[in-house]
């Protein structure tokens, strides 16, 4: 039995390693199996917080290396129903990026997917598990707009966190640096 868990152990690492690639190169750090959304340092959220082809290549090409396991695997070569699951898998990863901006502000709630490992969020994801795909923290108290977040009827109140996104990667870019 330990041998099986010590060859899933590596599976998941070698995984992690052929998704991380691109990353390591493009911000000259190391990341691992155990790499989280909230690990990320400051300079690396700001990348890929943007909107743009250069966060969304950077995610995809993530999300399409831990789905498929292969270092060379890219978006065109997958099947049609897998590029649509790619492209939804890359678009929970970009919000887990943005909702941690934000909590990194001190604008919404934690996140605790933020905390898990991002390789184990999306095998997780692949594997069936999504629950709470769709869900956005909650506005803190302290926010400016939280009153009129209150407000908001319970079912709107994603739509109304994910409004604030665009302000919220302006001021993530143009905040000091610590």
């Amino acid at each position: 039995m330990g041998e099986l868990i010590a060859l899933e152990e590596k599976r998941r690492r070698l995984r992690a390693r052929r998704a991380f690639h691109l990353w390591e190169r493009r911000f000259g750090r190391i990341f691992d199996e155990n790499t989280s959304v909230r690990d990320l340092p400051d300079d690396v959220l700001a990348v890929l917080v943007q909107p743009g082809d250069v966060c969304t290549r950077l995610v995809q090409s993530l999300v399409v290396k831990v789905m498929t396991g292969e270092e060379a695997a890219d978006l065109e070569g997958l099947t049609p129903s897998q590029k649509i699951r790619a492209i939804d898998l890359t678009l929970l990863v970009v919000d887990q990026i943005r909702f941690e901006c934000m909590r990194r502000l001190g604008w919404v709630e934690p996140d605790p997917r933020a905390e898990r490992p991002i390789v184990d969020l999306l095998m997780g994801f692949l594997n069936g598990d999504v629950s709470g795909a769709q869900q956005t923290p909650s506005i803190l108290p302290s926010h400016p707009l939280y009153a009129e977040y209150e407000r908001t009827f319970v079912g709107d109140r994603g739509a109304f966190v994910r409004r604030l996104i665009p302000r919220a990667i302006e001021e993530f870019k143009n905040r000091p640096k610590t």
